[in-house]
């Protein structure tokens, strides 16, 4: 007679989408720290490299792993799918990201809170390529776990719902930094949604990277303002903000201020009809 043989596979853990999502999030946020800290310890000289390591690479680690233990997917449908269309849309993304920071500082400018000076303090070439690259990889890491992951496992539970989640999440996920407030976590809860509905509107993570990317650095490089938080390091200008904190943001930098807020929703919006007129066509 025949021998049968008996197929095995591993079944993935049953876990609905937003609780997945956040599950996700949380197992991430806790295990980057406490490897962070455990990496901070360490007196050795390489402990720099090991900690540059931990940062530009756990996030891709954790979410490869995750996918392949509690997702039926693949890790390009994270919005890596038609690289052929990569530069195009991280080119737009920057563009919009651009836009949004220079606006930031015009409007500063118009009512009395900035002070635009000239500093001219660019590093050697070999230093800029080395912090740009940092930058974008950082940022890359960002998008990764936030648009990439969390909004596109959350989208199964509806598209606003989504947004909120992954919006939430990425404030959360700055409140030790420097100078975090309440306001500033809200304002980087509402750049989450414009980051978002970047992804939605290109249905890729080139947009929402270089959107985020260009926002980094024109806000700290170009014009020399505090990021998140962090204290800048400024190339060509150096913008002092004047004016109250609850308005510009302050130490924390302008996404912890209700003007620049305003202008955010205000590109949240033209996304949104801009999103909504798209998927009209498409039906």
């Amino acid at each position: 007679m025949p021998r049968r043989t008996r197929e095995w596979s591993i079944r993935k853990p049953s876990i609905t989408p937003i609780p997945k999502a956040l599950l996700f999030f949380g197992l991430f946020m806790i295990l980057f720290r406490i490897i962070s800290n455990l990496l901070l310890k360490i007196k050795e000289p390489y402990v720099d490299i090991l900690l540059l390591s931990h940062y530009i690479g756990f996030p891709t680690v954790f979410t490869y792993a995750f996918i392949k233990i509690f997702n039926e997917i693949n890790f390009d449908d994270l919005g890596f799918k038609r690289p052929e269309e990569a530069l195009k849309s991280f080119s737009l993304g920057a563009l919009i990201g651009f836009c949004i920071i220079l606006s930031f500082l015009v409007v500063f400018y118009f009512f009395g809170f900035a002070k635009v000076l000239v500093k001219m303090a660019a590093p050697e070439p070999p230093t800029i390529l080395q912090e740009v690259l940092i930058m974008l990889i950082l940022v890359y890491n960002e998008e990764l776990i936030f648009r990439g992951y969390i909004l596109n496992t959350a989208r199964k539970s509806g598209l606003w719902p989504s947004i909120v989640v992954s919006s939430i999440t990425f404030g959360i996920a700055h409140i030790n930094n420097p100078n975090a407030n309440l306001l500033a976590i809200l304002g980087l809860i509402v750049a989450g949604f414009l980051l978002a509905m970047t992804f939605l509107m290109f249905d890729n993570i080139w947009a929402p990277l270089g959107l985020h990317f260009m926002w980094n650095f024109t806000e700290e490089k170009v014009f020399g303002m505090p990021l998140s938080g962090l204290s800048p390091e400024s190339w060509i200008f150096r913008v002092e903000l004047t004016g109250p904190n609850w308005i510009t943001g302050g130490d924390f930098g302008p996404e912890g201020g209700v003007l620049p807020v305003m202008i955010e929703l205000i590109g949240i919006l033209i996304i949104y009809i801009l999103l909504r007129r798209s998927i009209l066509q498409r039906e």
